[in-house]
C-alpha cells in the first residue's frame, strides 16, 4: 500500500525530486519557501514498499472547516503509472473535510499518460485555468549553434539587434532595475493588470538564492531588456521578462535570449524550458511566436485538473479562479 511521508528537510525534497523524469521547479522546497508568505506549504513523498514513487508539494489555505489548495508542480512520479494511488493517498492526507484542490500536471502529454490519466476518475478537468497548455523545451545537445534554429524572422530580427550598441550580462537579480523596466513595459503595452511589485522580486531573489539569476541587455549603458531565470539540476525555467520601448526598437530581447542560452550551456545546463505557450488563445499569439520562433520543440502539457470531494466547493473555487485570471482567458 502507497504511504505518504511528509519531508521537512530541503536537501532531501530536492534529491527525491531529481530522481523523478518530468520533475519541475515548481516542486522544488525554494519554490514552496517562497510561496510560504500566503500558503501553508506541506511536501509528502509517496512510498511503495520501502521505495520512493513520487511526490508532490502542496500549497493550502484552510479556513472554516474547509480546505483549498493549489499544486503548481503537479505530482513529481518516477513511474506515471502510480498516479491514481498517489492522488487517492494525497486525499487521504488531507482529511474528511471538504476540498478541493488544483493540480497542474506539467509533464509532457504522452499517449500513455492520456490513458493514465483517463482511467482516474477522481480528477476533473479544470473548469477555469490558472495554467497555459503547452511549453517551448529546448535542448541543449541537439543544437552546436543556438542560431541554427531561428525561424527567418527572428534570424532577421537578430542580425538588427547586432547592429545596435547592445551589451549582454549576467548577474544576480537586480530587483529595482528589473521592475523598473518591467513598469516601463507595463505601461507602453498598457498591461495594467500585469504590474509586478517589488518586495515580491526582492523575496523570490533572496529565498531562490543562486537558483534565480538575471540575464540583460543594455543599449548604450541603459538596461533595455532584461529576463529571470529559475535554475535547478540541469534544467532552466523562464520566469519573468521585461522590455521597454527602446529595448522593443532595437531587438533587444532577440540579442538577449541567444547570448543567454550559450551562457547557460556553459554553466551545465541541458535543456530550457521556455515557459508557457497557449497557440489556442489569440491574446497570447505573439508570445507564442516569440517563444516558437528560437527552434524549441513545443511540448503539450499532460493539463489542469480540479480534485476534489465537493462540487460547492469545488465550483465556488473555480469561480474565484476565473476572476483572478480572467486576463488568461
Amino acid at each position: 500500500m502507497l504511504e505518504a511521508h511528509p519531508i521537512e528537510n530541503g536537501t532531501e525534497w530536492n534529491d527525491l525530486l531529481k530522481s523523478c523524469p518530468d520533475f519541475n521547479v515548481l516542486s522544488t522546497f525554494e519554490w514552496g519557501e517562497f510561496k510560504k508568505r500566503s500558503w501553508d506549504v506541506r511536501r509528502l513523498a509517496f512510498v511503495d514498499d520501502g521505495e520512493f514513487v513520487g511526490g508532490a508539494q502542496l500549497l493550502l489555505r484552510r479556513k472554516l472547516g474547509l480546505t483549498v489548495g493549489w499544486l503548481p508542480g503537479g505530482i513529481q512520479l518516477t513511474d506515471f503509472s502510480a498516479l491514481a494511488p498517489a492522488l487517492r493517498r494525497l486525499s487521504e492526507d488531507i482529511g474528511n473535510g471538504p476540498f478541493a484542490l488544483r493540480i497542474n500536471l506539467l509533464q509532457e502529454l504522452t499517449p500513455e499518460k492520456k490513458t493514465v490519466i483517463s482511467q482516474v476518475s477522481e480528477l476533473v478537468e479544470a473548469r477555469r485555468h490558472v495554467w497555459i497548455s503547452s511549453t517551448v523545451l529546448i535542448d541543449f545537445d541537439h543544437y552546436a549553434d543556438f542560431l541554427e534554429p531561428l525561424s527567418k524572422s527572428h534570424r532577421i530580427s537578430y542580425n538588427k539587434a547586432l547592429g545596435q550598441a547592445l551589451t549582454f550580462e549576467e548577474s544576480p537579480v537586480s530587483c529595482g532595475d528589473f521592475v523598473r523596466l518591467h513598469d516601463e513595459m507595463v505601461a507602453f503595452k498598457k498591461l495594467h493588470r500585469k504590474t509586478l511589485r517589488l518586495e515580491d522580486v526582492e523575496c523570490a531573489a533572496r529565498i531562490l538564492g543562486d537558483h534565480l539569476r538575471m540575464y540583460s541587455v543594455r543599449l548604450a549603458g541603459e538596461l533595455v531588456s532584461a529576463c529571470l531565470i529559475l535554475r535547478f539540476g540541469s534544467r532552466a525555467y523562464y520566469y519573468l521578462a521585461a522590455s521597454n520601448p527602446k529595448g522593443r526598437e532595437s531587438f533587444a530581447s532577440f540579442f538577449l535570449i541567444v547570448r543567454m542560452l550559450d551562457r547557460l550551456r556553459e554553466e551545465g545546463m541541458r535543456q530550457f524550458d521556455f515557459g508557457g505557450i497557449a497557440p489556442e488563445r489569440e491574446n497570447t499569439r505573439g508570445i507564442t511566436r516569440f517563444k516558437t520562433g528560437f527552434g524549441g520543440r513545443t511540448v503539450p502539457y499532460a493539463g489542469e485538473y480540479d480534485l476534489s470531494n465537493n462540487r460547492l466547493l469545488c465550483r465556488v473555487f473555480n469561480l474565484a479562479i476565473g476572476r483572478k485570471f480572467r486576463d488568461q482567458a
